[in-house]
């Protein structure tokens, strides 16, 4: 029988100091009303996710704050922020919310649950998109992006892992979305920093507007279209269309007056595919 030593000890309890805590959710357990565990999606250090049977809305999506951080608040207000800015938003392309619960054991927000898998995983398995799908999948982000800013809200994290690849694409996880009217740079840093607009970085001046969202959108694109990220030698000019890479590089431009707006992302992006088809759709772009 291995004997543990007081350095073992030591290193578990550190371990499970730092592990997130769990409400220990299984397949089959109630978490409200009518609401019923099917699987555990995943999850991060402020959030579980899972997957829900609901009496009213079906098969949804519940994140659910970590039983640690309830006391103190601050979760909550986050997720109460993240289900006013999706009740604001009207679009196809963004996850719709179901229900919010914030004064029950756990705290969820309840959306729907979009099947697909993420972008992240689809370059995962394939490496990079085509050039036509990439088209197809920025006409509908930016669209999405478009609706966004119409709403006056900001998501401040678009990304490969917050786009659902159904149809059509869906974006997804507005936890660090803020109002255009006074929204920030954070310190420390909020968001994903390779995707991030050089103004989202953390002591940059000024405020914060669409133009985050389309620089996040674009570096996504190059990435989706490439395997790569945007580096200072450009994008692959050889496997992008010319009028797309010149809007890719506009998108990226330093400075936020530079960059196209969503809308006009979206419109550049459609011309192609609505000259193909005589009369594209918009709703049903991606």
């Amino acid at each position: 029988m291995h004997a543990r030593t007081g350095t073992d000890d030591r290193a578990t309890t550190c371990a499970e100091l730092t592990r997130p805590s769990s409400w220990g959710h299984s397949r089959g357990d109630s978490i409200a009303a009518g609401r019923i565990v099917a699987s555990r999606l995943g999850g991060g250090a402020e959030y579980e996710v899972l997957v829900v049977e609901d009496e009213r809305f079906g098969r949804a999506v519940a994140k659910v704050v970590r039983p640690h951080l309830v006391a103190a608040g601050a979760a909550c207000a986050l997720l109460a922020r993240e289900a006013a800015a999706l009740a604001a938003i009207s679009s196809p392309f963004v996850v719709r919310p179901l229900d919010v619960e914030l004064e029950v054991e756990p705290p969820h927000l309840l959306v729907e649950h979009v099947e697909g898998p993420t972008l992240r995983r689809v370059l995962r398995r394939r490496g990079q998109l085509r050039p036509d799908e990439v088209v197809c999948l920025g006409a509908t982000l930016a669209l999405a992006l478009a609706a966004v800013a119409d709403s006056g809200w900001l998501h401040l994290d678009v990304k490969p892992e917050n786009i659902v690849m159904a149809s059509p694409a869906c974006l997804l996880d507005f936890s660090i979305s803020q109002r255009i009217h006074g929204a920030m740079a954070c310190d420390p840093l909020v968001g994903t920093p390779a995707y991030m607009a050089p103004e989202q970085h953390a002591g940059a001046a000024g405020t914060l507007g669409p133009a985050a969202d389309v620089y996040a959108l674009a570096v996504t694109l190059t990435e989706a279209l490439t395997g790569e990220l945007p580096t200072g030698a450009g994008i692959r000019s050889q496997l992008l269309p010319p009028p797309f890479e010149s809007l890719l590089g506009r998108a990226l431009a330093p400075h936020p007056d530079v960059r196209p707006s969503a809308a006009e992302l979206a419109d550049a992006l459609l011309a192609p595919l609505e000259a193909a088809g005589g009369h594209a759709e918009r709703r049903r772009v991606g």
